[in-house]
């Protein structure tokens, strides 16, 4: 019986171990911290000077939804802004709050996304009490703002930097009572 050499069975040769290759191998490991085990993506200029826009961004938002709030709590802001965000995204049909989403920046679309469940959107319950529920319970009381002011402060900032026209149509497709909270002159941005 006669073994082919490296073959574990008789009759079949074994097949050549596949490698990466050395191109591949040489960039994996360029991307590691040498003896981690674990890979780290390398930084690119344009990937820092995105996340760096993206953060400007989400700060000019925070920094507007708390002018607006009266608040300077950038992380309390934070929690407001998402409050109203997630208000409004669970109160939209789901193409609408899609197409809302689309037009954030990075970090406030990933504020707005955070915890969304598509399935079970819009909220059947939908008076006036329900949506004040809904924001206070998101803030857990913590911003020391009544949840009309939240909406409302919401409502500016985006007023501020979303198209008119979507905003004119998400007010259109927003039940009666989260409308009736909306504020006057919100409805358009400001110079």
């Amino acid at each position: 019986m006669s073994h082919r050499e490296g073959s574990a069975h008789p009759h079949r040769p074994r097949a050549p171990r596949s490698e990466a290759p050395p191109s591949a191998r040489a960039r994996a490991s360029a991307a590691t911290e040498p003896g981690a085990g674990h890979f780290v993506p390398r930084r690119s200029p344009t990937a820092n000077l995105r996340f760096r826009r993206a953060e400007e961004h989400a700060r000019i938002w925070l920094r507007d939804y708390g002018d607006a709030l009266g608040q300077t709590n950038e992380r309390l802001c934070f929690r407001g802004l998402g409050a109203f965000l997630h208000c409004l995204r669970d109160h939209l049909p789901v193409s609408e709050a899609v197409g809302l989403g689309a037009q954030l920046p990075m970090i406030v679309r990933g504020l707005y996304y955070d915890g969304w469940r598509p399935a079970r959107t819009p909220l059947d319950e939908r008076s006036a009490e329900a949506v004040r529920a809904q924001v206070a319970d998101e803030l857990d009381h913590g911003l020391g703002a009544h949840p009309d002011e939240v909406l409302r402060a919401g409502a500016i900032v985006l007023a501020r930097h979303v198209d008119r026209r979507e905003l004119a149509h998400l007010q259109a497709v927003l039940p009666r009572p989260l409308r009736e909270l909306w504020p006057e002159g919100a409805g358009s941005r400001t110079p």
